[in-house]
């Protein structure tokens, strides 16, 4: 029973290993990009767009937005807050915030591009992100992939437009 035990703790081990060493080749900067059209105006996407106190009604893993002053805004999460920087604000074509830093192991710098199209908009986001921990890399590009939490973004946003708060 010992050697199977050496074994497979040997193998556990390897596979850590392994694992370790292919997330450090992967590199620490990524870019992302996601895009969806809206049935609403240019106008109707960026009001509820930069409406940043409002997010916590259509963005279920948010709590509480707060400004701390003109252009920066806190974002509170259950486990984590994130302060985010306007960088950008050009209405209502383009909107550029940033994540201050801080000592999460992961941050970015988020574009947004508002277009009109045939019956409504195109909203893209680019995300120009990072992340420090490589395990948390390896995670993120091979089972999430980078545009996961963009989508997912686009589609809590979709469904505000779509059922707009009194």
């Amino acid at each position: 029973m010992l050697p199977w035990l050496y074994l497979g703790m040997s193998l556990l081990t390897l596979l850590w290993v392994g694992l370790w060493l292919w997330a450090g080749r992967i590199p620490r900067e990524h870019r992302a990009s996601a895009s969806r059209h809206f049935d609403q105006s240019v106008e109707q996407v960026w009001q509820t767009l930069t409406e940043f106190a409002a997010y916590p009604t259509w963005l279920p893993e948010l709590t509480q937005t707060q400004e701390l002053e003109p252009g920066l805004w806190e974002e509170q999460y259950q486990r984590r807050s994130l302060r985010l920087r306007t960088l950008v604000f050009a209405p209502p074509h383009r909107l550029t915030r940033a994540m201050e830093p801080g000592k999460l192991p992961f941050g970015g710098q988020w574009d947004y591009q508002l277009l009109p199209e045939a019956g409504g908009c195109r909203l893209t986001i680019t995300e120009q992100g990072w992340i420090n921990d490589r395990i948390f890399r390896l995670l993120a590009q091979v089972f999430l992939g980078y545009e996961a939490s963009l989508q997912d973004f686009l589609t809590q946003l979709e469904k505000a437009l779509d059922n707009p708060s009194p």
